[in-house]
C-alpha cells in the first residue's frame, strides 16, 4: 500500500506533545465523549390536537370497515337472481344523463 505523500507531511508535522496525550489515553477538549447523563439529554415529544386526535380515531374506524358490504351484494344477487330486483327507469336515466354531461 503507497501512502499519500500529503499524508506523510502532516503526520511529520505532529509535535510529540500531541502524540503524547493520545497514548496515555488522555482526551483533549475536542475528543471528550458526549455527556449521556439521563438529567442533560432532552427527549422529542409529540402532542396531537383534540381534532388530531379524532381523525385518527375516525381513520382507524373506517380502516377497520370491510371495503365491500357482503350483506347487500348477497341480497342484490339474490334479488337479481330470482328476477326480483327491479331498476328504477328515472333514476338510471337522471345517472346516464349525469354520466353523459361529465
Amino acid at each position: 500500500m503507497k501512502v499519500d505523500p500529503s499524508v506523510q507531511e502532516h503526520l511529520s508535522s505532529i509535535q510529540p506533545a500531541e502524540v503524547r496525550g493520545v497514548n496515555r489515553g488522555e482526551a483533549t477538549a475536542a475528543y471528550q465523549p458526549a455527556e449521556r447523563s439521563a438529567a442533560k439529554r432532552q427527549e422529542d415529544q409529540v402532542t396531537l390536537s383534540t381534532t388530531a386526535e379524532e381523525l385518527k380515531r375516525l381513520y382507524q374506524t373506517l380502516k377497520d370497515l370491510p371495503e365491500v358490504r357482503e350483506e347487500k351484494v348477497k341480497a342484490i344477487r339474490e334479488a337479481i337472481e330470482s328476477g326480483d330486483y327491479e331498476i328504477p327507469e328515472d333514476e338510471l336515466i337522471e345517472r346516464l344523463m349525469g354520466m353523459v354531461s361529465e
